[in-house]
Order: C-alpha cells, then sequence, then structure tokens
C-alpha cells in the first residue's frame, strides 16, 4: 500500500537536536501548512509531493558543493605559491 507520509511531504522539516559533533533527528518534525508538530509516517489530507523539490534542492547542493571545493583548491594553490 502506498501511504503518503509527512516524511515525504513538501511542507515537513524535520527536528534536529545538537549533539557532541553533530545533528540527530529527533523523530519529531513540524507541517508548515497547519503548523502541527507531527511524527514522520503520520499523514494528511494537506500532503503534497516532495519529489520534485528534493532532486532540485540536491542538483543545487551539488553545484554549491563543487563551487566550495573549486574555491578551497584555488586558496590552497595561492596558499602553497606563497610559501615557495
Amino acid at each position: 500500500m502506498d501511504e503518503n507520509y509527512c516524511r515525504d511531504c513538501r511542507y515537513y522539516r524535520e527536528f534536529y537536536n545538537k549533539s557532541f559533533s553533530c545533528f540527530v533527528k529527533s523523530g519529531f518534525g513540524k507541517c508548515r501548512k497547519d503548523f502541527n508538530v507531527v511524527k514522520p509516517k503520520d499523514s494528511c489530507e494537506n500532503w503534497v509531493d516532495n519529489e520534485q523539490i528534493r532532486k532540485s534542492r540536491i542538483r543545487n547542493s551539488k553545484a554549491k558543493l563543487d563551487e566550495a571545493l573549486t574555491s578551497i583548491i584555488e586558496l590552497k594553490q595561492i596558499l602553497k605559491e606563497e610559501l615557495e
């Protein structure tokens, strides 16, 4: 059976807790449509597919990471040349 879980909804945002060295999912989130606290496997009538948005965010994140990596490599080269 194909369920429309909150975790797959456009309006769902997961809550995170800060641990010593990283952030950990709390097991709860917020529905930005009706402003309720929900669990990832809850569902409601406001559910909207998040697939396209998720793919777009991943694509944009990869592009920004590539730009950051290029900047770091350039900076490394500049610092290396200054030491010579």
